[in-house]
C-alpha cells in the first residue's frame, strides 16, 4: 500500500531441540531438516531483544498477537532474561482485532467462496469456521501474499499491509 514502509526486519528460524510437531509442519511447512543447523532459543535471544529494543514509545502489532505471539515472546524473555516480554496490553495493536471490528465475516465468506489462494483451492470448511484468518482477510482486501504463507517474514509483511489497509478503511469511514 502507498505510504507503507518497512523500516527493519528480523527473520530467524530457531532449532527447538525437539522434533517438529507433524500437525504444525502441515501448517507452517517448517521441517526438522530446515531447523537442524539453526541457533537455539538461547543463541537467538539477544538478537531478538536488540531488534525489539526498549518498550518506551513502542507499539507492538501483529495478527492475533494477543493470543499467540506475546505468549511465545513472554516465554522466551522469561527463559533468557528472567523477566517477561516488556510490553503491556496497552502497547499492543492486534491487527486481527481491527479486522474483526471493521470487516464483516459474512462478506469475507461470500467473497472468497469457490476461490483459490496461491493456486490452492480454499477449504470451504476452514473459510466458514475461520473467515478472519490472515490469508483470508488479506485476499479479501486484495493484498496478494508474496512468498510462502506461514513463513514469519511473509506473514509479518502481509500483516503490515493488512494493518495499513485497515487503518486506511477506518480513516475513510
Amino acid at each position: 500500500p502507498s505510504g507503507y514502509q518497512i523500516t527493519g526486519s528480523l527473520n530467524e528460524y530457531v532449532n527447538p531441540g525437539i522434533p517438529m510437531n507433524p500437525k504444525a509442519s502441515l501448517v507452517n511447512h517448517i521441517t526438522d531438516d530446515m531447523l537442524q543447523d539453526k541457533p537455539t532459543e538461547s543463541g537467538i535471544a539477544e538478537k531478538v531483544h536488540a531488534f525489539f529494543g526498549s518498550p518506551e514509545n513502542t507499539i507492538y502489532t501483529g495478527y492475533n498477537i494477543r493470543k499467540f505471539d506475546v505468549f511465545f515472546m513472554d516465554g522466551l524473555y522469561r527463559r533468557a532474561f528472567g523477566t517477561g516480554f516488556p510490553c503491556d496490553g496497552e502497547a499492543i495493536l492486534d491487527t486481527k482485532d481491527l479486522a474483526e471490528e471493521l470487516l464483516e465475516r459474512k462478506k469475507i465468506v461470500q467473497a472468497l467462496q469457490g476461490k483459490s489462494i496461491d493456486g490452492h483451492p480454499i477449504d470451504e470448511n476452514d473459510l466458514s469456521q475461520h473467515p478472519m484468518r490472515l490469508v483470508f482477510v488479506a485476499d479479501y482486501l486484495n493484498l496478494i501474499p508474496k512468498g510462502t504463507l506461514h513463513d514469519s517474514d511473509t506473514d509479518t509483511k502481509l500483516t503490515g499491509a493488512v494493518l495499513w489497509k485497515l487503518l486506511d478503511l477506518h480513516l475513510r469511514t
